[in-house]
């Protein structure tokens, strides 16, 4: 009898060792395009890139309005299979490895001749990106 007690003692403390006790995931915050991502273009690159630029930055426009426009799903005039933004998918969105890789697809990392965004930088852009590229 003592040693069922002890048997179901030794059971009890083994499966309560076992069960999973998981931390609860946080989701990552949603980024707004509006309140998160163009305030880093603004600050970082349209300075060169606006319509009246004098020099090739001029094709993409991360200036006005049409900021969402110009670079969700639309190609890059400078190369045949490139998108600016795809939805979803940082790893494949030409923006994000111009300013995310010291050697991007084509060209020179940006933005040209300053210092690099910072990870928290990096970080929004590639989040908003995976969270669909919406323009909120």
């Amino acid at each position: 009898m003592k040693l069922l007690a002890l048997y179901s003692i030794l059971l009890v403390v083994f499966l309560a060792g076992c069960s999973k006790t998981e931390d609860p995931v946080t989701p990552e915050p949603v980024v707004s395009f509006r309140n998160d991502v163009r305030p880093v273009f603004n600050h970082h690159c349209t300075g060169c890139h606006f319509p009246e630029s004098t020099n090739d930055a001029k094709v993409l426009d991360l200036q006005t309005d049409a900021i969402w426009q110009n670079i969700v799903n639309h190609k890059s005039p400078n190369s045949k299979t490139w998108y600016y933004i795809i939805p979803n998918n940082p790893q494949t969105s030409l923006l994000y490895l111009k300013v995310s890789e010291d050697i991007p697809p084509f060209g020179i990392r940006m933005p040209a001749g300053t210092a690099n965004l910072t990870m928290d930088e990096l970080l929004i852009i590639k989040n908003w990106i995976q969270q669909g590229a919406k323009n909120n």
